[in-house]
Parts: C-alpha cells; structure tokens; sequence
C-alpha cells in the first residue's frame, strides 16, 4: 500500500473549514462539529496537534454557542425510501450481481447513515439511532459532556508541542468567561420559567453547565503546573518552543496531479505564495543537529518541511526537474534557466514574526503578519546575459499578511497581502 504521508501535504483543509463555517452553532450545531471533527482528523494524520488543539476548541466555543439555542437546532432525516422495500422494490437487487443480495441493502443503508451523521459525533460509543426517521435531538446535558470532552483533548494536543501552556491557558480562559455567561443567563431564564416537574431537568441542566466551569478550571490548573514546572526546568529547548513558519510558492511546470479539473481549489494553489507554520517533529529532529551559522538551520528547516512534497512531485514528474529555491542566503539553492518550460519550482523562506528579530527568539502569540528577508538579485539570477554584483548586498524586507491570524485551525494559509519595502545595503 502506498504510504498516507504522499496524500497528506495537499489534503484540502480549507474545504472543511469552509464547510463547517456554512452552518451556524446556533442553528446547526452537529453540522458544524462533524466537519471540524474531520479537519481535526486530518490535522492528527499529519502530527499537527496545534491545529489540532485549535481545532478542537472551535467545537468547544460551537458548543458553548449552541446551548442557549437547542430548541432551534436543525435535525436532518433518514431517507424513508431506502427502507420501505414495498415502496422501492429495487431494494432487494442491491448487492445481487456480487453475490450479497440478502445484506447489499443493510450496507448502503449504514454508509447513508454514516455519512448523514457519522458514529460518535455525541462522543459515545455506537451510532446516533433514534426510535423515527429523525435524528435525535441534543440536550443541554449531552452537549455539555461534548464539551467537557473536547476541551481535555485540546489541552492534550496542545501540550503535546512544546511551548503551548501559556497559550492553551489563555484560550481556556477565553472559553471559561463564554461558559459562565452561558451558566448565569440559563440559570436565571429557566429557574423563572420551570414550573412542576419541569423544575427538575433545569435543575440537572443548571448542574451540568457547572460541571463543565469546573472542568475548565481543572484543565486551566493543569496548565499552570505544566508552566511552573516548565520554568524551573535547568536545561530548556528554546527553539522548539518557539513557533516557526514559512512561505511557500509552487510555480512553473504543473504536474498532472496538481491539474486540476475542477474550479475549486483541492490542493496548494499554483503561483500562490501560502503561509505554513513547520511542525514540531521538525524542529525538534532540527534542534539535535549542530549548526555553523543560523542561515544553515533556517534553510534545513526549509527542506525539512519540503521534503514529503518535494519527494511526490519528483515521483511524479519523471521527465520534468524540479528546482527549490531559498531566499535564506540570498539565492537559489541551484542554478536555473527561466526560459525552461519544463521545470517545477518550489520557493521557500522561514517567516519572522517580527523583522526585527530572529525566527528563533519569537514566542507564541497571534499574527496576521509574517516578515523575511529577500536578496534583491534573488528576482535577477538565472537570466542570461544579466549580472548584477553590485546588488548583491542589497536586502528586501518583504511582509506578508493572511486573513485568519496564526495558530488557528489552519496549518497553511493563502496570502492576501504581499508587500516589498525598499532594498537597504547590508554593508
């Protein structure tokens, strides 16, 4: 079997981020966590526990949204005539020609129902059945057990990267004020609605939205264990507790698997400079290696992140090269001819936070705005006929700028703004 790590580089993030953003918490809350449940899936395939995290607290905050608005939640039904068979006579015939006749039927109708709300969306074993064709509805109970869970995989994954207490906390603490005005504003309409026997579910109910403020504390005292054990460390990684990120930009020959036969967008987009941020795993393998110069490691971070996808366009372009090109030092990482057609390019820079810095003494904290260095010969090298020494020692600044600030549920993200300050000499 080939291996999953040639399908992860290019699996469309953005899609199910799309998808789970079109149903809103307070109408569609199940919705919305089945496709944030898949794009954390994905995230998991390809060790990306941050995204992950992220992930995983967007169900959270959905949950928390949802509470106050259940009675509102869409339910979607069964299709009735895929199981009437004296309706559809056309049941009996599914599976005959393969010799399965007598289950053909059962099997579709459990990958309709897996698809229509996969197992375990309730985080409990088994699948949602209900007595009708309908859908169970969610309770005030049920979604908070659901967001208990969540919240202690968050914390999980977060921690399973270097350097993410204090940020995980923060995004607790986020999450516990949304919870509390959940627990007030519910605690007082329902108690001065609830007559009888209704009394006591709004009861329960009020006692279940405690628990989860509980169980965020918990979680939040945790992390500040983690954070004070963390700081009487004797000896700590400084650069894999750092984030690191990088721009990407595929251009030239386009190989058949990144032809796409559809308007939307299934892969990294060509000639469309993307922002990624470079897995722990990484940096860490990167952290053991001994370095001469801080170029040497930024450009191995580089080809590190590169390598899956560098390998599987190579695999795949057997009559065409393929050149990867750094603005680390200044230039590229080989010689290239602009006038070959038949040539896939792949360029990378590792991103600054702040330009005033260097990649390895950022912390983590949320940016729309990444910065690197560019040499401005770097656009001139490779034409024939053209030679420009002097501007060798002439260094562009270039910022760039995506629409959701990292960390979020994104690994890698399209830039919106692209912007070159002018060149200044470096002496």
């Amino acid at each position: 079997m080939k291996s999953r790590e040639a399908y992860f580089f290019d699996a469309d993030e953005e899609s199910l981020f799309e998808v789970a953003n079109f149903f809103l918490p307070e109408t569609g809350p199940l919705q919305r966590l089945r496709w944030l449940l898949s794009l954390k899936a994905l995230h998991e395939s390809k060790g990306q526990w941050v995204e992950a995290a992220e992930t995983l607290m967007l169900c959270a905050r959905t949950i928390s949204d949802a509470i106050p608005h259940l009675r509102n939640a869409w339910r979607p039904s069964r299709f009735e005539l895929w199981r009437d068979s004296r309706r559809s006579i056309w049941l009996t015939t599914i599976g005959k020609d393969l010799g399965y006749a007598d289950r053909g039927n059962a099997q579709v109708i459990d990958f309709a129902d897996n698809f229509l709300e996969p197992p375990g969306i309730f985080f409990s074993p088994g699948p949602n059945k209900s007595a009708g064709e309908m859908l169970p509805q969610p309770s005030v109970s049920s979604m908070c057990n659901m967001l208990m869970v969540v919240t202690k995989e968050a914390v999980t994954k977060y921690l399973m990267e270097n350097g993410m207490e204090e940020w995980a906390y923060a995004r607790l603490e986020s999450l516990l004020k949304v919870v509390m005005q959940v627990v007030d504003n519910h605690s007082a309409r329902s108690l001065a609605q609830a007559i009888g026997a209704s009394r006591r579910r709004v009861l329960e109910e009020n006692a279940a939205l405690r628990k989860v403020s509980a169980s965020l504390n918990g979680e939040m005292t945790r992390l500040t264990d983690r954070m004070i054990s963390a700081g009487e460390a004797v000896q700590v990684n400084l650069l894999s507790r750092r984030p690191h990120f990088v721009k990407i930009l595929l251009s030239g020959e386009k190989p058949k698997r990144f032809k796409e036969s559809t308007t939307l967008p299934t892969f990294l987009e060509w000639d469309k400079t993307c922002v990624c941020r470079v897995p722990s795993k990484i940096i860490t393998k990167a952290s053991t290696n001994k370095f001469r110069h801080l170029q040497e490691l930024e450009e191995h971070i580089c080809l590190e992140f590169i390598s899956s996808l560098r390998k599987e366009i190579k695999n795949l372009s057997k009559t065409e090269s393929l050149v990867v090109r750094t603005s680390i030092s200044g230039k590229p990482c080989e010689s290239i001819k602009l006038d070959e057609t038949a040539t896939t390019f792949i360029e990378l820079s590792l991103l600054r936070m702040d330009p005033s810095q260097e990649v390895t003494t950022a912390h983590w904290r949320e940016s729309k705005r990444f910065y690197y260095y560019r040499s401005s010969s770097l656009e001139l090298q490779g034409i024939p006929g053209l030679e420009t020494p002097d501007q060798k020692t002439l260094t562009n600044l270039v910022e760039l700028a995506v629409a959701q600030p990292f960390p979020c549920a994104l690994s890698r993200q399209r830039t919106l703004l692209n912007t070159v300050h002018p060149a200044v000499g470096n002496g």
